[in-house]
């Protein structure tokens, strides 16, 4: 029983660091987005974007 309520923790912890890894990029990718719009529409147009 012990054994099991530890990996289901470990279970848990893995599923809740992942899940911070999707928010903490998924916010990055929101910043970095926003800053590319500070730079202004020409710098995608540069791109080819």
């Amino acid at each position: 029983m012990a054994i099991a309520g530890l990996s289901g923790s470990i279970r848990d912890r893995i599923s809740f660091l992942s899940a911070s890894i999707s928010a903490g990029v998924f916010i990055l990718g929101i910043v970095q987005t926003s800053s590319f719009r500070d730079l202004g529409i020409q710098g995608f147009r540069d791109l080819g974007i």
